[in-house]
């Protein structure tokens, strides 16, 4: 199993999942970086040879507000670029190189 995060917060989750670090590889990447999608495919390529099943749960919200709203007249278009690239673009980085190496 393959997990990732932007930040290094990621490797006590893979601790919590498996304390021997045997099962769990953990990743701090930004999956909208085209560099850092190659840089985990290798990775996971150079350990375990394949990728059987790729399961993209990624997405988060970037805002400036202490409850976690965001009115979408004070967001302007670069934020919601930035945001979809978050929530959807990784779809398209991952899924090709994850199942053609398959």
């Amino acid at each position: 199993m393959v997990i990732t995060s932007t930040t290094d917060r990621i490797h006590t989750r893979a601790r919590e999942l498996d304390s021997s670090g045997e099962a769990v590889l953990s990743f701090v990447a930004d999956l909208t970086v085209e560099t850092e999608v190659q840089r985990l495919v290798d990775s996971v390529l150079s350990r375990w040879g394949r990728i059987d099943i790729l399961v993209n749960n990624a997405g988060m919200t970037q805002n400036r507000a202490a409850n976690g709203q965001q009115a979408a007249d004070r967001t302007s278009f670069a934020e919601w670029q930035n945001q979809i690239a978050i929530t959807t673009a990784h779809r398209l980085r991952m899924t090709p190189r994850g199942f053609a190496t398959a």
